[in-house]
């Protein structure tokens, strides 16, 4: 029985975890509102499962609306990670902008999630597992920036930054 409630228990955690990260991911805040801590959101989504994270300090100091974006970009980075790896949020060169980089063995970025991050393809053509992609490119361009990805042996990199 004690085993069962410690199971239910942490389910609930983890529910909440995710709840936290994606209402703040997804939501809306009023101009000059902070946020949670979005490393700890960034870690409460991932806690458990075959990816971490590491959310670099001088992306901290990003305003909110580009934490938003960034919590957007990592689950984009997560999700090619299928066999594991490591997500990494960092403030761009030259201090601006985003790169989220995800590293691990097995990148799995397809043409249509690229098309989607790249907003050619057609709203109709869009599926579960492509939205995230325009969402998050949307995002980035209500933000000034526009949102790439690039794949590399080994790597998935994804680049917010102004034009």
């Amino acid at each position: 029985m004690r085993d069962a409630v410690a199971l239910i228990g942490q389910s609930a955690k983890k529910a909440a975890q995710r709840l936290q990260f994606y209402r703040f991911a997804y939501g809306t805040l009023t101009a000059g509102t902070t946020g949670p801590d979005p490393r700890e959101l960034l870690v409460g989504l991932l806690d458990g499962g075959k990816v971490r994270g590491e959310w670099g300090e001088t992306a901290l100091a990003l305003p909110t609306e580009w934490h938003k974006l960034a919590c957007n970009m990592a689950v984009l980075a997560a999700e090619a990670l299928p066999r594991g790896g490591l997500v990494r949020i960092a403030v761009g060169e030259g201090g601006s902008g985003l790169v989220v980089t995800a590293r691990g063995d097995a990148i799995n970025l397809t043409d249509e999630g690229a098309a989607a991050i790249a907003q050619t393809a057609a709203l109709g053509d869009l599926t579960s597992r492509t939205v995230q992609g325009y969402f998050a490119a949307n995002l980035a361009m209500r933000l000034g920036a526009s949102l790439s990805a690039a794949v590399e042996p080994g790597q998935l990199i994804l680049c917010a930054a102004p034009p």
